[in-house]
């Protein structure tokens, strides 16, 4: 069972596949499985070569409870240990949500390690710990994992049976100090015109989180293709793989080789 470390904390990660290295990042409380829940892996594993990596606190990465564990920093800090521990000077990210927001930390910090960024469902926005929804979600994540489940199966579609396996293997006291730190704080918004990197945005257009302010920001990063997906809301985004990754290979493949 791979694991790279970075500064003590053991990051999980799994190869599938072959051909160029692609880095695929989960959102909040999911793993690294999630890509092969709804046919990522499938689709793309003929292609690239898979490393699917579950974000501390999650999945079988380690899970501290101090909130200053998960600076987003430090998050993206675990890709760039994954990537050394694989021996790779390079790769393809992508990152869906939170995997998102950890995409836009990279090309701030490490652009030197990226051939590409493609990010869906997530903008790079201040992120701030303010508001009743933020406040309701810490909440119900200091109540436990079925407090958590409650509220994942009220508030959309059922889960699946892997769905809900990976979501209650989880452990709330590391969810709850990375809501507070890798998904809160400063936005990425200085560094958009100077990405270098060929970059793909995606989300669907029901996604408030994503959609709202897409054009204008995406529209600063010079040569960034993008896609909306009509219809569909954050989750609705991820889930449908099919209509996503046709346009994701097409964005890869005219990237030369490097």
């Amino acid at each position: 069972m791979p694991f790279a470390s970075n500064s003590g904390t053991r990051i999980h990660y799994v190869l599938e596949g072959q051909g160029p290295s692609l880095v695929l990042l989960h959102g909040f409380r999911d793993s690294g499985e999630g890509w092969r829940e709804w046919g990522y892996v499938q689709a793309l594993q003929d292609s690239y070569r898979l490393v699917l990596v579950d974000a501390r606190g999650h999945g079988k990465s380690d899970k501290p409870h101090d909130a200053d564990a998960y600076t987003i920093d430090k998050t993206a800090g675990d890709i760039v240990a994954v990537l050394d521990d694989l021996g790779l000077p390079k790769a393809h990210f992508w990152g869906y949500s939170m995997g998102g927001r950890i995409g836009f930390c990279l090309a701030r910090h490490y652009p030197h390690r990226l051939n590409s960024l493609i990010i869906g469902g997530m903008n790079p926005n201040e992120r701030t710990g303010q508001g009743q929804g933020r406040n309701r979600m810490l909440e119900i994540l200091m109540q436990g994992m079925d407090a958590v489940l409650a509220w994942r199966e009220s508030s959309g579609r059922p889960l699946t049976p892997s769905e809900r396996a990976v979501l209650m293997a989880n452990d709330h006291l590391a969810l709850a100090a990375c809501f507070q730190s890798t998904l809160q704080g400063p936005g990425f918004s200085d560094i958009l015109a100077g990405i270098q990197v060929p970059c793909f945005f995606y989300g669907g257009t029901e996604d408030a989180m994503f959609h709202g302010s897409f054009q204008e920001w995406a529209s600063k990063v010079h040569g960034a293709r993008t896609h909306s997906l009509e219809g569909q809301d954050h989750g609705g985004a991820f889930d449908r793989s099919d209509l996503i990754v046709p346009h994701v290979k097409a964005f890869l493949s005219a990237i030369p080789a490097s």
